[in-house]
């Protein structure tokens, strides 16, 4: 089951690893199969006969096909997972990827906070008249909020 909280929850390592085992039953399972059929196939030429041969031949007969549906569903199933630990990969990657942008993003907006205390720290100054620290308070006040825009937009991915 996905956690729609976490949809990168898992470890596809471990996924991909419980897909291979899966295979190698399935591939074992085939190989029981086979076994079971040469067996049914050596008994046929064979001066065995009777009841006892008749019933062996009957049991043959009825675990042969469910060895194989055991094996191609085991086949399946390791499929599945193979394709799952894949997605399980990608999610993951792509969530280390929007962590990366928004520890970046955040730096930014910190460092912005810092140059904003400045600036209005400067502007309210009354010893200084100028208008240059005021509209650099205003232009770092709107630049914090273009990167509060940018979280917002690596939030959403």
């Amino acid at each position: 089951m996905v956690d729609r909280n976490d949809p990168g929850a898992g470890d596809p390592s471990a996924i991909a690893a419980m897909a291979d085992d899966w295979g190698e039953r399935a591939e074992s399972i085939r190989s029981s199969q086979t076994s079971v059929r040469s067996a049914a196939e050596a008994a046929s030429g064979s001066s065995w006969s009777g009841e006892a041969h008749d019933a062996f031949q009957r049991q043959v007969a009825a675990v042969e096909p469910d060895l194989l549906v055991l094996a191609t569903g085991m086949s399946a199933a390791a499929g599945a997972l193979r394709g799952y630990a894949e997605v399980v990969r990608a999610i993951k990657d792509e969530q280390d990827s929007l962590a990366r942008r928004r520890a970046v993003v955040e730096d930014e907006r910190e460092e912005l906070r810092g140059q904003l205390r400045v600036a209005r720290a400067e502007s309210s100054n009354n010893y200084v008249s100028f208008p240059e620290p005021v509209a650099r308070a205003r232009a770092l006040e709107i630049e914090l909020g273009e990167t509060r825009d940018a979280l917002d937009a690596v939030e959403a991915e």
